[in-house]
């Protein structure tokens, strides 16, 4: 699987934390597809099974059973894009989530995040 340039599933709720996700990807060569419906979302994770998945921390990512529900599609990477509050990272981690990139991490930090990912998918197992 060559995750650099891989697609990626976006629940876009329009605002900045995920337009900030939204403009880094598409600048990286991923192929981003966009949503703004729940269902369509679900249904595009479902038929693409995205190598990335990225949802805002707002409703319904908020919804205690929204990120266990993807984990029913597929055991790729989840991330959730949000504000610099920890108490919602750690509860979006804790729900399932992989990876919450708030909007004040820079470029290069949330890219090399990726990569590390990308690394652990990528390795052989043992």
């Amino acid at each position: 699987m060559d995750w650099h340039g891989g697609t990626v599933c976006v629940l876009d709720d329009g605002g900045n934390s995920i337009r900030f996700m939204v403009e880094l990807l598409d600048g990286q060569s991923y192929c981003v597809l966009q949503d703004t419906d729940v269902d369509e979302f679900m249904t595009t994770v479902a038929d693409v099974d995205p190598e990335l998945i990225v949802i805002p921390e707002t409703a319904p990512a908020t919804d205690v059973n929204f990120i266990p529900m993807l984990r029913l599609f597929t055991d790729n990477i989840i991330a959730v894009a949000g504000c610099n509050d920890s108490v919602s990272a750690a509860s979006t981690l804790m729900q399932g989530a992989d990876l919450f990139v708030p909007q004040a991490m820079r470029d290069a930090e949330v890219m090399a995040m990726l990569r590390v990912f990308e690394r652990r998918l990528l390795a052989p197992s043992a």
